[in-house]
């Protein structure tokens, strides 16, 4: 069913066997080095190998560790969260929290039907020159990756750092802009005599030196700042190709180095050369501290397929550390990321959609290399660290795991051509279309989700209920509430026949229902059932309404205003004088009530 998509992948693959000369690819590194863990005492040469590595390989899988995903209890997945929503709530959770770990590992096929894995975990750390705000990290948190012996001084002391996108351009265009010219100002005035007397002395040993052919710099003797100006001015007012950086310099007797100014004399040829030369020693050492960008500049160059497993925060968060700050909208998200990696697959959502029972990382792996013609996978000459060990949830072995599933599923013919690009979100009837810039598709294709809603006078329906009302439809079914205790999601599964000793294979599509058979059974109830576009719509329309109604809150402040000084203008009621008589009779009415 799925032949040609895995003829091209196939073909790809063997195209990528070789380098561009025909000569083999070393996929490791030096022999007895052991580079799967990368800090930035070995990231120059770790992100060299890394870059040739993605140019030929036929896929590379990625998986993140992160400092938190859990946000505030606005920010928290919801089962009737639209994909528009849940983007708006992982947005704000991946802008809070930071990146630990980066995992990368590319597959190249081995020429027996297998492929060689190289999976490279990067420690991370944002650039401390331009990272803004603390890094936040949960307790629970901490104590999760401690529990899974994330090596924190690693982390802290040694990440690789990395600029964004966004921020490395707006660096490079400083670095590279053209000086502003000064404005005008007074120049200073000397009084003292003394001082007169040293600047005059000064300036013409300048004069002399620059009149001559001598040496090539004139240090500028110790001075204070006040006299540091004037000699600014003078060389600017007096000495045309003289050109003056400060530096720090030590006196000829070894003592205390002290910042003089240093005079040199260039013609305009020699002026652009230098300042061509200083320019692209900023440009150089903005590369430097740029750091794991490099990667993700490389993962986009390569356009290869990139695998990653339940894996929209993981690239949320690399989108925002080293892209820039999240779009504000899902569609512009999704273009923004598909113009850098077109081609995305989720093995988290391939595994749902073979039929696979257990879908975490670890359990899928297990499960799919027992299956017969899963591919074998070697690590790489320089990575075998991973041979030996289970290192679950550090991010080089969880990259690792997932491209072998990724390449199970190849075997097996289980990578529709639907499922690229299709991301799955955790506690949704949806899943999130990356390919699609508007619309989204729902998490399981085989299926049928209705929207049951019940009427607000009801007291209470239960989940037996229900599913006893639509027993004459004979599917098997699931139900669950939704947060607004009026609301819940019924999912048709289509009848059993998925065979686990065979393995699993693609759901066929669902057979037809009649919605008003439907909602004659559950009317009873007090009750009514929608289908999942007529959900989605009223979703919209009330998002929409919400916002206006925002919108109109925003200007209300004015208008409450005007209101409030229109009401203080208005004379309150005169306040009604009770006499002693009146009085004694509420009280007594009072009492007596209080008696009988």
């Amino acid at each position: 069913m799925f032949a040609a998509l895995s003829e091209d992948i196939d073909g790809a693959m063997a195209a990528s066997s070789s380098a561009a000369d025909g000569a083999p690819i070393e996929y490791g590194l030096d022999f007895g080095v052991d580079f799967s863990l990368v800090t930035r005492d070995n990231f120059a040469a770790a992100a060299d190998r890394c870059e040739a590595l993605l140019r030929t390989c036929a896929f590379v899988s990625i998986d993140c560790e992160m400092t938190g995903i859990k946000g505030e209890s606005t920010e928290r997945p919801a089962l009737g969260d639209l994909t528009k929503q849940r983007y708006e709530k992982c947005a704000k959770v991946a802008s809070k929290f930071s990146l630990m770990q980066v995992g990368v590992c590319p597959f190249h096929p081995d020429g027996n039907g297998g492929f060689t894995a190289s999976p490279f975990t990067f420690y991370v750390l944002p650039d401390v020159k331009t990272a803004s705000g603390p890094i936040v990290m949960f307790a629970d948190t901490a104590a999760f990756h401690a529990e899974n012996d994330f090596d924190f001084n690693a982390w802290l002391k040694k990440g690789v750092a990395f600029l964004s996108e966004a921020a490395f351009e707006a660096a490079l265009a400083r670095a590279t802009a053209e000086p502003e010219p000064r404005e005008p100002r007074d120049r200073v005035v000397i009084t003292n005599e003394n001082d007169k007397t040293f600047f005059a002395t000064s300036i013409a040993e300048l004069r002399a030196w620059y009149d001559g052919d001598a040496a090539e710099e004139f240090i500028m003797p110790d001075c204070n700042a006040f006299l540091r100006r004037a000699f600014y001015e003078e060389l600017e007012a007096s000495f045309e190709e003289a050109v003056v950086e400060s530096r720090m310099i030590a006196p000829p007797d070894g003592g205390k180095k002290t910042r003089r100014m240093v005079v040199m004399r260039l013609d305009e040829a020699a002026k652009a050369e230098r300042a061509a030369a200083k320019q692209a020693t900023r440009v150089a050492a903005l590369e430097e501290r740029a750091g794991f960008l490099r990667i993700w500049r490389a993962l986009d160059v390569c356009s290869k397929p990139l695998i990653g497993h339940n894996c929209l925060y993981d690239l949320l968060f690399m989108f925002h550390a080293f892209e820039g700050p999240l779009p504000p909208t899902l569609p512009e998200f999704k273009a923004a990321l598909t113009k850098r990696l077109p081609e995305v697959w989720d093995t988290k959502q391939l595994g749902l959609e073979a039929g696979c029972s257990d879908t975490s990382l670890a359990n899928l792996c297990t499960d799919l290399k027992t299956r017969q013609g899963t591919p074998p996978v070697s690590l790489a000459v320089g990575f075998e660290r991973y041979s030996t060990q289970q290192m679950e949830h550090e991010a080089g072995f969880d990259a690792y795991l997932t491209g072998i599933c990724f390449a199970a599923f190849g075997a097996m013919d289980a990578r529709p051509p639907s499922c690229k690009g299709k991301l799955h979100l955790g506690q949704s009837v949806f899943s999130l279309t990356l390919n699609n810039l508007e619309a989204d598709a729902p998490a399981e294709p085989a299926v049928t989700v209705l929207h049951f809603e019940v009427d607000g006078s009801v007291e209470w329906v239960r989940n037996s209920d229900v599913l006893q009302a639509l027993n004459p439809l004979q599917r098997p079914m699931r139900m669950r509430w939704l947060n607004n205790e009026y609301g819940a999601f019924i999912t048709l599964l289509p009848p059993p026949h998925v065979d686990a000793a065979a393995g699993a294979v693609p759901r066929s599509p669902p057979p037809p229902i009649d919605l008003s058979v439907i909602r004659a059974l559950v009317a009873p109830l007090g009750g009514t059932v929608f289908t999942l576009d007529e959900y989605v719509a009223a979703e919209e329309k009330r998002m929409e309404e919400e916002e206006k109604e925002e919108e109109a809150e925003a200007d209300e402040p004015a208008a409450g205003n005007k209101r409030r000084r229109e009401e203080d203008a208005v004379p309150p009621p005169a306040k009604r004088s009770w006499s002693i008589s009146e009085t004694f009779t509420t009280l007594w009415k009072q009492l007596s009530r209080s008696e009988s």
